[in-house]
């Protein structure tokens, strides 16, 4: 089996949960956002796309839905790596900063998000 590090990760970051027959769930995620992360939790959409994205962003979104924001953010900037001039990526990212109370890191991704178009 090929190494898992976005699983192996996600296991480790709350976001887990098991369903009453002990299979591995994501709880309190809504629909698409919980079948994104568990799909993450087994490493399938790092494999299919491991240069992408997308899987990382949602991964963010779905850290922020569990109040993990400081765990988002490290999210986030992987992402950026790959889609630097992503709107909805920098707006979610501020979003987080938000959270976490760094408000003048939060502006500049804010400031750079409505640059961008889209």
């Amino acid at each position: 089996m090929p190494d898992d590090p976005l699983g192996r990760v996600l296991r480790g970051s709350g976001l887990e949960d098991r369903d009453s027959g002990g299979r591995e769930s994501i709880a309190g995620l809504p629909g698409g956002m919980a079948t994104l992360a568990s799909d993450l939790a087994r490493g399938g959409s790092n494999r299919k796309g491991p240069r992408f994205a997308d899987p990382l962003e949602m991964w963010g979104e779905a850290l922020i839905a569990k109040n993990r924001s400081d765990l988002a953010l490290a999210k986030f900037e992987e992402a950026s790596r790959y889609a630097p001039n992503w709107k909805r990526l920098r707006q979610k990212w501020g979003e987080a900063l938000i959270y976490v109370g760094r408000k003048d890191e939060a502006a500049k991704q804010f400031a750079l998000a409505s640059s961008l178009d889209g």
